[in-house]
């Protein structure tokens, strides 16, 4: 299998050992190319947006990253008007890579309640992990 055809994928974890482990395993795969190695969600995001890969590995767990809707939505609203204004200043701040400690501490909430907030932003835009949460603000203008 050709590197054109293979599975382009990034790997995104916050330990080196383990990152590098991952992109070791992965690149002895047939039909998977590691196309990029990000540290955090913040580079993560900025890789997948250069990169275009067809998924991430993260947290140990594969994503696949949806690209954005080409067509607009059978509604005329937003999907972010189905958000809170507090979720949708959450899902700003994870566009920007920022962990959820440091969501607590800017938005002054307890880190339970980012958590919540994350879980909801996931359910109700349809997103399985915070790379695509991240991706999804971006290309809506929040990040």
């Amino acid at each position: 299998m050709t590197e054109s055809t293979a599975v382009r994928v990034l790997v995104v974890d916050d330990q080196a050992l383990m990152r590098d482990g991952i992109v070791s395993l992965l690149s002895l795969e047939q039909g998977i190319a590691v196309v990029g190695a990000a540290a955090n969600g913040e580079e993560a995001v900025r890789q997948a947006g250069a990169l275009q890969p067809d998924a991430a590995v993260a947290a140990r767990l594969v994503a696949t990253l949806a690209p954005p809707p080409t067509s607009p939505p059978a509604t005329t609203e937003s999907p972010l008007a189905g958000l809170t204004e507090r979720e949708r200043e959450v899902l700003r701040l994870v566009s920007t890579g920022a962990t959820n400690r440091e969501i607590a501490d800017i938005l002054v909430i307890g880190q339970a309640t980012v958590k919540s907030h994350i879980s909801n932003i996931l359910g109700r835009l349809g997103l399985r992990d915070r790379v695509q949460a991240a991706m999804y603000a971006r290309d809506h203008g929040l990040g």
